[in-house]
C-alpha cells in the first residue's frame, strides 16, 4: 500500500475545536455525531456543550481528523500506517 501517495494527493485537516465523546441518555441535534445502537447513545460534541446530567460516561479532549482524499473501499491498514506519519 502506498500511504505516501494518498497523503501526497490528499489533505488532512485537524479541527481547531476540541470534542467530548459521551455515553448519553439523549441525542443532541447540534452534535457532530449521534450514534445510537440497541443499548445506548454515543454523542460526539464540542467540549462542554452538553448537559452533565444526561452524560453517563465522558471522554474529554478529542480532536477530529478529516481526510480529504479518495480511498478505495478495500483499503486495509490505512490508519495503522498513517499513525507513523503523524
Amino acid at each position: 500500500m502506498e500511504v505516501e501517495k494518498f497523503l501526497r494527493d490528499g489533505k488532512i485537516y485537524i479541527w481547531k475545536e476540541t470534542f467530548d465523546i459521551i455515553k448519553s441518555r439523549k441525542a443532541y441535534p447540534n452534535a457532530f455525531a449521534n450514534i445510537r445502537d440497541k443499548n445506548d447513545i454515543t454523542v460526539v460534541i464540542k467540549q462542554g456543550k452538553y448537559n452533565k446530567k444526561d452524560a453517563i460516561k465522558i471522554q474529554k479532549n478529542w480532536k477530529i481528523l478529516t481526510f480529504d482524499m479518495v480511498l478505495p473501499f478495500d483499503l486495509i491498514g490505512f490508519f495503522a500506517r498513517i499513525s507513523n506519519f503523524m
